[in-house]
């Protein structure tokens, strides 16, 4: 672990909630193991923590908050997934149990208010028949004139997740029909986004004109700004236990410096204009392309394809006579 302290992730958080919701609704565990007061605290706490996350939009910090997972539309659709089993699982039984139906209502709310409105406003048209989205590789890129170019290296992917996540949001399945339909408050926009990304992905998807990239998963460090000792710490330490004064700039394997316990708003903004190793905290995140900040990422066609997949089959299951489109893979 970076600096020996343990990272807090939203990601990672969003998928241990969405693995202990799994557990339950598909009854690996029993229901009352979610009434265990330590169990119950971290998933009620960790999912507000996702939805106080969402709302806030990462306070400008998508790089502090998405440590190891740097896709936003990746994220939103990693908390969908729990918000679509459990309408799922209260369309089929009319009610799940505490503290599950506060995250189904709390996730719900965020998802088809704040989630979906940053969706809709990064997507991008093309024609008037398709939209697509893009996240960040290839689209920092210059031409040997110094021209900016934008390659669309994470499109397909970025697209596919975009399409994923608000199909998750606003449809649910009908067990007594077989079929998956639009819930009733679904607004024009995302079905028409949904419909014109589809077809961008049947266009595209296999085109070749784009590549099948991603960065499902990075470095947890993307440049200076990230590194955690230029923020506010209250425990400096060797790892033998010995004490370090705050103030100190001695920095090696053998030290912990991390944050432990709550402290105030006001207190904390002090800390934040406070000195450390000779630099102040950065406080803006500028964009994973801005300066000569690098960072090591992981990318898996693979994942693209099989998302693009997914969505391509989760539009067709929305889709019957009465809806306003049907889509023919060319996947």
């Amino acid at each position: 672990m970076p600096f020996n302290i343990n990272n807090v992730d939203v990601t990672v958080s969003a998928n241990a909630i969405f693995g202990i919701t799994a557990a339950a609704v598909g009854g690996l565990i029993n229901d009352s193991v979610l009434n265990d007061p330590d169990i119950q605290k971290i998933y009620l706490n960790t999912s507000a923590m996702l939805v106080w996350e969402i709302e806030h939009d990462f306070v400008g910090r998508r790089d502090l908050a998405l440590t190891y997972y740097p896709s936003l539309i990746e994220f939103y659709w990693f908390v969908s997934r729990t918000f679509s089993l459990l309408q799922r699982k209260v369309h089929r039984t009319q009610s799940v149990p505490e503290p599950l139906e506060t995250v189904r209502r709390n996730f719900g709310v965020v998802l088809q208010e704040h989630a979906t409105n940053v969706i809709v406003s990064q997507a991008k048209e093309e024609g008037s028949e398709m939209v697509y989205f893009d996240d960040f590789l290839g689209d920092g890129d210059f031409t040997d004139d110094g021209e900016p170019e934008v390659r669309g290296e994470d499109r397909i992917f970025t697209t596919a997740m975009a399409v994923n996540t608000l199909v998750n949001t606003w449809t649910v399945f009908d067990y007594a029909k077989g079929q998956t339909s639009w819930i009733t408050e679904v607004p024009a926009v995302v079905r028409d986004i949904v419909k014109k990304a589809t077809l961008w992905l049947t266009d595209n998807a296999t085109s070749g004109k784009y590549k099948p990239w991603n960065a499902f998963f990075s470095g947890s460090f993307k440049g200076d700004d990230t590194l955690p000792v230029l923020y506010p710490f209250n425990r400096f330490e060797y790892l033998n236990g010995t004490k370090i004064p705050l103030n100190a700039t001695i920095f090696s394997e053998d030290v912990l410096i991390g944050f432990e316990g709550i402290v105030s708003e006001d207190k904390y903004q002090v800390m934040l204009n406070q000195t450390r190793f000779g630099r102040r905290t950065p406080m803006v995140f500028k964009g994973f392309n801005s300066g000569n900040n690098s960072f090591p990422f992981w990318c898996s066609e693979a994942y693209t394809y099989a998302t693009t997949m997914l969505a391509l089959a989760q539009t067709i299951s929305v889709t019957s006579p009465g809806h306003a489109f049907n889509v023919i893979p060319t996947i």
